[in-house]
């Protein structure tokens, strides 16, 4: 995982993104929308953008079109982690040691 030296308001995500995030995830109904649940109703407690903020900055998009709704989805943070390509931490037992 990346830690950021940043604030997440410095990164785009202050009271306006706070806004549009609750706005995606009411209008999905708090659902994941990944197309790998293949149906299955997941809560959903992230949101996406399809196309990330540094690829719609190269586009020349404007912050309104970044985080318009037509570009983010809900998800669960499993479905979020693997759209960023974060590897699952080994569950480990009571022992400690990796399951």
């Amino acid at each position: 995982m990346t830690w950021h030296t940043t604030s997440s308001h410095s990164r785009g995500y202050g009271a306006e993104w706070r806004k549009v995030r609750e706005l995606a995830l009411r209008r999905d109904f708090g659902m994941c929308r990944c197309p790998d649940c293949k149906g299955r109703r997941l809560p959903a407690n992230h949101v996406h953008h399809v196309v990330s903020k540094a690829d719609a900055k190269r586009m020349g998009w404007t912050p309104a079109q970044m985080d318009a709704l037509e570009n983010l989805i809900s998800l669960n943070k499993d479905c979020h982690d693997r759209m960023h390509g974060h590897k699952a931490r080994a569950e480990t037992g009571v022992d400690g040691w990796p399951k």
